[in-house]
């Protein structure tokens, strides 16, 4: 007898499918939030400046410690919702990512070389561990938010777009210490780096002759960072390429903080000036200048490092002659919680536009979809484009910064057209799913 295949074969097969996608995938969100904790916490790292021994009672350590907590915190999010996705209950999931973080403070501890811990790094790994875990419960109402409370959603981006601008006008500004007594460094050898090959010979703040040791004059030194126009340059002769980063010149404040540098590395100089970046512990924008010690040895060489009017400059002039200039946008907003440094040979421009389409495109998202919600889609795009005109525009003016240059306008619109796009097909596809589960 001839056995002929059932006609529901076809469609038990294609469940078993789908089912054993949907199985896989909370497997492979645990697997890889895993892999990157592993690979971003367990490798050594190599100093190129002294670091000192930091507090392990401290939330935010460090030169950016804002920065690594935040990071920190983001890192554990996809590990937390993967042991969600997979059915683990919440008390289980906090003791594995309690257990995971104590493992790994325990071995950059007492084995990985370069690394620290403290219990800001426990705090941040927790939290942003049980966020992952609880995203399976907020996040569906927060897509889909009862129509009274979308009303207030509606118009969260377009205040965040603001206030995220306003804050990095704040940040970008430069900021004296609070420090009562100031130190000039000349060529100063470190721990963790290497002696400057060559020899300094002048070195001075607006002008202002700043010698090697204590500064005579504190509040003449502090008052240029008060100011709006401020310059760090020194006169050097070239020497031996040294094996590591060297120091050229600095000020230091009475903590050890750092508030105008220039480093060798390489044939190159890295630039930076004190911004209230610093006071709250995220990275600060400098400028690599490419070359700029590349002469033969015992040639004279200007270095000089400028910001003035929200634009940060570096030139030399002698025997090698290299410019470049980062203008403080609004825009670099990314590179002060980036995890790479934000010492750039010229500005990220690239980066920066993607930045922007990203950033209006995920704001725009939010804000249409809870405008839909509320029946007051209209309005939401107005407030989201009127958010945009005054980031770009109100704000760098307001704060003495330059334009806005016309390509990051473009990218920022941009990201808002493609939010557009994309908010109308998802919220009909919320809408449908809210009525199949109803």
């Amino acid at each position: 007898m001839e056995l002929k295949p059932s006609s529901n074969s076809r469609p038990v097969r294609g469940k078993e499918q789908a089912a054993a996608g949907s199985r896989a995938l909370p497997r492979l969100v645990l697997a890889g939030g895993l892999a990157a904790i592993c690979l971003a916490t367990l490798g050594p790292v190599d100093l190129e400046t002294p670091l000192q021994a930091l507090p392990q009672a401290c939330l935010l350590c460090g030169e950016f410690g804002t920065v690594d907590f935040l990071l920190n915190l983001l890192l554990f999010v996809p590990f937390g919702l993967g042991l969600a996705l997979v059915g683990v209950r919440r008390p289980v999931a906090l003791l594995a990512i309690v257990g995971l973080t104590v493992t790994i403070e325990a071995l950059q501890v007492s084995v990985i070389a370069g690394r620290d811990a403290s219990l800001g790094d426990l705090v941040a790994n927790t939290f942003g561990g049980l966020s992952g875990s609880t995203a399976t419960r907020w996040w569906p109402a927060l897509l889909g938010p009862s129509r009274r409370h979308a009303r207030w959603l509606a118009f969260l981006p377009s205040c965040l777009i603001i206030v995220v601008a306003a804050a990095t006008a704040f940040l970008l500004q430069p900021a004296p210490a609070s420090s009562s007594r100031w130190w000039g460094q000349w060529a100063h050898e470190l721990g963790g780096t290497a002696p400057f090959g060559g020899k300094v010979r002048d070195v001075r703040l607006n002008g202002l002759l700043i010698r090697d040791g204590v500064l005579p004059d504190q509040d003449r030194v502090q008052g240029v960072f008060r100011g709006d126009s401020i310059r760090f340059e020194a006169q050097v002769t070239t020497g031996p390429i040294p094996p590591r980063r060297a120091q050229v010149a600095a000020i230091a404040d009475g903590e050890g903080a750092w508030v105008a540098s220039m480093w060798q590395d390489g044939l190159d100089v890295l630039l930076h000036l004190r911004l209230r970046t610093s006071n709250y512990l995220v990275r600060t924008p400098g400028i690599r200048l490419v070359g700029a010690l590349d002469a033969p040895e015992n040639q004279a060489v200007s270095l000089a490092v400028e910001i003035s009017h929200g634009r940060l400059t570096a030139s030399t002039t002698g025997a090698t002659r290299r410019n470049a200039a980062i203008p403080l946008s609004l825009s670099l907003v990314w590179t002060l919680v980036s995890p790479g440094d934000a010492t750039f040979a010229a500005a990220p421009d690239r980066l920066t536009a993607a930045f922007l389409i990203m950033a209006f495109a995920v704001c725009g998202v939010l804000g249409l979809l809870w405008g839909e919600r509320a029946g007051q889609r209209t309005l939401s795009a107005v407030s989201l484009t009127l958010a945009l005109v005054i980031a770009m525009g109100g704000v760098p003016a307001a704060a003495g910064f330059p334009a806005v240059r016309w390509w990051e306008w473009v990218a920022a619109a941009a990201g808002l057209v493609l939010a557009w796009l994309l908010a109308l097909p998802l919220s009909a596809r919320l809408d449908a799913r809210a009525v199949r589960s109803a």
